[in-house]
């Protein structure tokens, strides 16, 4: 096994006196591997000296193979809403292509369902397949229209800079490949769920799982035959594997460019098949699988079994060796560096194997680590190997009553020397009955501290107080290791916060109301920072506090950060400079101007405070500063936006209600309408055409601003179905916008000839707006705005489009049933307007979705005088 005097092979050891040797590449496990078949994963030059033991292993049936597998409920699709633009199942597939929009957008790609989109998530090294990246290359024109999507990083210079080379050739018009060089898990998961194939071109594959992941999430592998993807990834067109760690994908079986270009086109051309069931069937077979761990479990479970009821393998006991413990000590440290619960950031788990770390370095008899939460990992009294040690734990509630001498509260006894992470005797043990109990005569506590942050502590506890020179090491390991443990929690910390943070943006999204949108922002400085205190002062209304109980000294720092523009960080107010004095209630104070761009001027301040002092650190305050700041921001913008537009709609709508009551008068009434919707669309003219039943036309009925001259006309101004815009309109029932002149001249079919122009002195509007007013099915009249006055904009919105179809359904109504009523019909009318005002409060103000269906509902059931009511959308 290749050992030297010099040198010990560990591994080799392993393999040589392990009961039975689990082999994650299946293909070791076949005798011809063994000997070394070139496409079969040979094994690598350093451990070439591993082949005659583990051939002697294999002629014995001690080699077993055990796929690898991934975490189905982290890897899962349909539950994945903070990573993907939408999350998606087999039920749900065709939200898949909602991912793959949101990728071509994010990295500028054209926004096309149809081309296939290629996506690589891996190292730039040799033998990952790099060279199959410039065979596609040099073929684009042999293949048809694709785009390639690489999450890499930049291991190899020259194959970074090829990629870049072909981004800056290509068209930026209609670009085809993008690349990123900085691994990012958030993108790496939308690439799984975007790509239609994903590359996997490696030479080596002894124990992969990216075919795993992306079959989990709907993308189809193109693997070269080799390695793990032999058994996990089945060639399209074969038979299908009913195993739960088999999918279904492309395969090339020689490591050759033209192999793969052949695979390529093949692949592509099932994708771009005009039956679309092809490659969806694919997809539904592979996302019917999980690959999770339970199968590769179970084998580890029974093989262990197996092995643990055979005599164990003989060893001749060896000479003890001496514990060194500095070595302990630096081995503890690499340990704590890669800790299992690290992987799953899931902070108990890691709390838990940082004290079993340092109960077996420090030999102590108990260990309690905690966070400043207060999640306990405590390692006390842990069963020895034997499986003898029965001791019961000790009471939790004494025991932090012991390390604060009084409340409940772990954090009772810290003060700001804490903040230096010296390591400090836990005295007066024998005062306590718990620790009488446990035998407990020495202990010691230390600070878990980074970048100046208190994240938690470690306490032990010793059975016998140690000499001088023990107590002394115990401590300087203990400060150590708790120094190691506060850089990974930190990490670990900050990731989560990245993790988290990426679904601000899309919560905001969601929110409308003011009120909702300040919660939500107050929420997230506390979550992102642990902030006691957040106050929100927005300054453009007369300096509101929009969340916060005021208090002068926060305001007074709130204000000089708006004025000067810049964020004010108090690590310990009490050694604050004199102007921020009048407020100890705080320690840590940061203060953040909200702005969506770093140019823009402020919009508010965002204070977040606490008790301990320096308790933010710089990644905190940097997550507010470059994230939060800035999407609070947009937000509050947003929110006032919609407010403000809100009360502009209930005025427009107040100002149509109004136009609709009438004294009696049929020409009054048409008048007040067009002249009502001229003002609340902004128009420069408007008239209304209304359906002559008897000659079949639209004639115009009644006009404002410069269409007036049309109702002076001898003859008046009419047009047939199908005649002009306006007979367009008339004839098809659809809403009709033009943004130009060119643009109402250009449109085959529907385009505005000018026929009553001269009445107008020749004016050609430069904005249109053509409403159908429809009741039930038919199209009754035509209702035209044309050009902006005293507007951000010359042409109409969107806002103004759906704005326009509502008058339009309301006038349309009105004006066919005011037509054919009664002499009633004016007291009639005055009841339409009071309910239309009803309403159009019911439709604006800022609400949430819930509240708003609610008053809907609530007011037509109102108007319409029924008993009941309900909405189904």
């Amino acid at each position: 096994i290749g050992e030297t005097d010099e040198q010990i092979n560990f591994l080799g050891r392993g393999i040589l006196f392990a009961d039975k040797v689990a082999m994650v590449n299946p293909n070791f496990t076949e005798r011809e591997t063994v000997r070394s078949e070139e496409n079969y994963n040979p094994l690598p030059e350093p451990a070439a000296v591993l082949k005659p033991v583990l051939h002697e292993r294999l002629e014995a049936g001690d080699l077993i193979e055990i796929r690898n597998g991934i975490d189905a409920e982290d890897y899962k699709p349909e539950a994945d809403d903070i990573r993907l633009a939408r999350k998606f199942s087999r039920g749900t597939l065709k939200f898949r292509d909602d991912n793959k929009r949101e990728l071509q957008r994010r990295l500028g790609l054209a926004q096309e369902d149809k081309v296939p989109l290629l996506g690589m998530v891996s190292r730039l090294i040799p033998g990952n397949g790099f060279e199959f990246l410039e065979c596609i290359y040099k073929n684009r024109g042999g293949l048809k229209p694709l785009q390639l999507v690489v999450l890499a990083d930049s291991a190899v210079p020259a194959y970074r800079d090829s990629l870049r080379q072909w981004e800056d050739e290509q068209d930026n018009l209609n670009p085809w490949i993008k690349s990123r060089f900085q691994f990012d898990d958030s993108l790496a998961r939308l690439i799984y769920a975007a790509a239609d194939i994903f590359l996997l071109p490696v030479s080596e594959s002894p124990s992969g799982i990216n075919q795993y992941i992306a079959m989990r999430y709907g993308a189809v592998p193109l693997v070269y035959h080799t390695g793990s993807l032999c058994q996990s990834v089945e060639n399209y067109g074969g038979p299908r594997n009913a195993d739960d760690g088999v999918g279904i994908g492309f395969k090339f079986y020689e490591y050759t460019p033209e192999s793969f270009l052949e695979t390529l086109k093949f692949a592509i051309s099932i994708y771009s098949d005009p039956d679309e069931s092809l490659w969806r069937n694919i997809q539904l077979f592979n996302m019917l699988k999980t690959f999770n761990w339970s199968t590769p479990a179970g084998k580890y479970v029974d093989h262990y079994r197996k092995a643990r009821s055979q005599p164990a393998t003989p060893i001749e006991p060896g000479t003890p060796i001496r514990r060194n413990h500095d070595m302990r000590l630096l081995q503890a440290l690499l340990e704590i560096d890669n800790l299992p619960g690290l992987g799953t950031r899931k902070t108990q788990e890691i709390l838990k194997q940082a004290a079993r770390i340092i109960r077996g370095v420090l030999e102590c008899d108990a260990v309690y680590v905690w966070d400043t939460e207060k999640r306990l990992g405590r390692n006390d009294l842990e069963p020895s190997l034997d499986h003898t040690d029965r001791t019961e734990a000790p009471d939790l509630t004494q025991v932090v009553a012991m390390l604060n001498k009084s409340e409940i509260s772990v954090w009772g006894q810290f003060g700001d020397s804490d903040l230096n992470g010296n390591c400090q005797p836990i005295t007066d043990l024998a005062d306590f009955e718990i620790a009488r109990q446990q035998g407990w005569k020495a202990g010691k506590s230390v600070p878990i501290v980074a970048h100046g942050r208190l994240l938690g502590r470690i306490d032990i506890f010793l059975k016998e107080i140690p000499d001088e020179k023990k107590d002394q090491w115990q401590a300087t390991s203990l400060t150590a290791l708790a120094s190691s443990f506060g850089q990974r929690l930190s990490s670990i910390l900050d990731a989560i916060d990245l993790d988290r943070i990426a679904g601000l943006s899309r919560e905001l999204l969601d929110i409308r109301s003011l009120d909702d949108t300040t919660a939500k922002i107050v929420d997230w400085g506390r979550s992102l920072t642990g902030a006691k205190n957040v106050w929100l002062y927005f300054p453009e209304n007369k300096w509101e506090l929009l969340a916060g109980e005021e208090q002068e000294s926060i305001r007074a720092i709130a204000e000089l950060s708006f004025s000067g523009n810049r964020v004010i960080s108090i690590g310990d107010w009490i050694q604050a400079p004199r102007q921020t004095n009048g407020h100890r209630q705080y320690r840590s104070l940061l203060s953040v101007p909200l702005q969506a761009e770093p140019a823009d001027s402020p919009t508010g301040v965002l204070v977040l405070a606490h008790e301990n002092p320096f308790a933010f650190t710089h990644h905190q305050e940097q997550l507010v500063i470059n994230v939060l700041a800035q999407q609070a921001a947009a937000a509050m913008s947003t929110a006032m936006w919609i407010k403000d537009r809100d009360n502009t709609r209930l005025s427009q709508l107040e100002t149509l209600s109004k136009s609709l009551v009438s004294t009696g008068n049929y020409i009054e009434l048409l008048n007040n309408i067009v002249t009502g919707t001229m003002s609340v669309l902004k128009a420069q003219a408007a008239s209304l055409y209304w359906l002559n039943s008897e000659t079949g036309k639209h004639e115009i009925m009644a006009a404002a601003g410069y269409h007036k001259p049309l109702m002076r006309a001898k003859q008046r101004p009419a047009y047939e179905l199908g005649e002009g815009v306006t007979g367009w309109i008339a004839k098809t029932g659809r809403i009709f916008k033009a943004d130009s002149t060119e643009e109402l001249h250009s449109n085959q079919g529907k385009a505005w000839q000018g026929k009553y122009k001269k009445l107008q002195r020749n004016r050609e509007p430069n904005a249109f707006l053509g409403i159908p007013l429809k009741v039930g099915n038919l199209t009754m009249g035509v209702l035209k705005l044309e050009d902006r006055v005293d507007s951000d904009s010359e042409k109409f919105s969107d806002e103004d489009v759906l704005l326009g179809s509502m008058m339009g359904n309301v006038i349309a109504t009105v004006v066919y049933n005011y037509r054919i009523s009664d002499q009633s019909n004016v007291i009639k009318l005055k009841d339409f307007s009071d309910n239309l005002r009803s309403l159009s409060t019911v439709l604006t103000g800022s609400q949430d979705r819930q509240t708003l269906m609610n008053n809907i509902v609530e007011n037509i059931q109102d108007v319409l005088h029924v008993s009941a009511a309900s909405l189904f959308l």
